[in-house]
């Protein structure tokens, strides 16, 4: 007989010396499952929330072009508008070490898409022009 034939699978522990043993738990799947629907429910209406407060902005701006002089930048740019009201926009430009040169606020006239040219005096030589922000006017 070897040693392989007197060890066996199951283990055989003294009667109270390690404590009891455990029963296995049934599986809660009830509790899960109504844990993962309301994560996921909460998901969808915070999503909902955040989609109707932060979406679709009402005003679009996009640079087309700009270009630099020493003390000024012109740059035409293009405004979608939700509506088709006036607005004004915010410009600026910023110098090489990222520091703001030059802001205006720019009115637009009405209808949709509105291109505008702007010459933007600035207190220093430019690197870039944004339209960071456009508003409604207020009436």
């Amino acid at each position: 007989m070897s040693d392989r034939d007197l060890i066996s699978d199951a283990s055989i522990f003294p009667a109270g010396r390690y404590g009891r043993r455990r029963e296995r738990r049934p599986a809660r799947r009830g509790v899960t499952t109504f844990f993962m629907v309301a994560g996921a429910v909460v998901g969808l209406v915070l999503a909902m929330t955040l989609y109707q407060r932060y979406g679709t902005p009402d005003y679009r701006p996009q640079v087309v072009h700009f270009q630099l002089g020493p003390d000024h930048t012109t740059l035409r740019f293009e405004v979608h508008k939700a509506k088709e009201g006036p607005a004004t926009c915010h410009v600026r430009a910023r110098n090489r070490a990222g520091a703001e040169v030059g802001a205006a606020d720019v009115p637009l006239p009405a209808g949709n898409p509105v291109t505008v040219t702007y010459t933007l005096k600035t207190s220093g030589p430019p690197v870039s022009a944004e339209v960071p922000a456009c508003r409604a006017v207020s009436q």
